[in-house]
C-alpha cells in the first residue's frame, strides 16, 4: 500500500504528517521547532517539486508513506491518481490523504514568504508557529488514517 499525504505546496503539513505517521516526529507531544527542521525536510520544497511523489519511508505495516505538494489541483490530482490507480488494477492500495485542511493562516503566510517569495528568514519562523499550533489536527489525521487502515 501507498499513503501520500498531500497539501497544497508539499513542504509543511503534509511532511509532518508523513513524520508523525512514521514515528520520526511524537504523536503524544509538540516537538520543538528544532525537532522539525532537524527531522525532516521542513520547509525545503520549491515549485518545480509540486506534482512529485516523495517517498519519506516504509511504516511498521510495510506501507509507503510518501508527501506530494499539488497546489490548488487537489480534485484533478486526486481523480488522476486514483484513475491511474484503478487501471493498474490495485483498488485500494493507494491512499490520499489531504492534509491541507488543516493549515491555518499563519502557515499559509509564513509558507507564502517562505516558499513563494524567498524570504525564509521571515516567513519559516512563521509558518513553524503556525505548524505547532496545528499539530495536534495533524496529529488527529494521522491517527484516524492508521485507525482506518490498521485498526491501531
Amino acid at each position: 500500500m501507498i499513503i501520500i499525504y498531500h497539501c497544497s505546496g508539499g513542504s509543511h503539513s503534509s511532511v509532518l504528517a508523513a513524520h508523525i505517521h512514521l514515528g520520526i516526529l511524537p504523536s503524544d507531544r509538540i516537538p520543538s521547532p528544532k525537532e522539525i527542521i532537524e527531522k525532516t525536510n521542513f520547509d525545503t520544497s520549491c515549485k518545480k517539486e509540486w506534482g512529485l511523489i516523495k517517498v519519506v519511508g516504509i511504516d511498521d505495516h510495510g506501507t509507503v508513506i510518501c508527501t506530494m505538494g499539488r497546489r490548488f489541483s487537489a480534485n484533478i490530482v486526486i481523480q488522476a491518481l486514483n484513475s491511474l490507480n484503478d487501471l493498474l488494477g490495485n483498488k485500494g492500495d493507494l491512499q490520499l490523504i489531504n492534509i491541507h485542511t488543516n493549515v491555518n493562516l499563519l502557515m499559509k503566510i509564513g509558507g507564502f514568504l517562505s516558499r513563494g517569495c524567498g524570504m525564509v528568514a521571515i516567513g519559516r519562523p512563521i509558518v513553524i508557529k503556525g505548524s505547532l499550533d496545528a499539530y495536534y489536527n495533524i496529529v488527529e489525521v494521522v491517527k484516524n488514517v492508521k485507525y482506518r487502515l490498521y485498526k491501531e
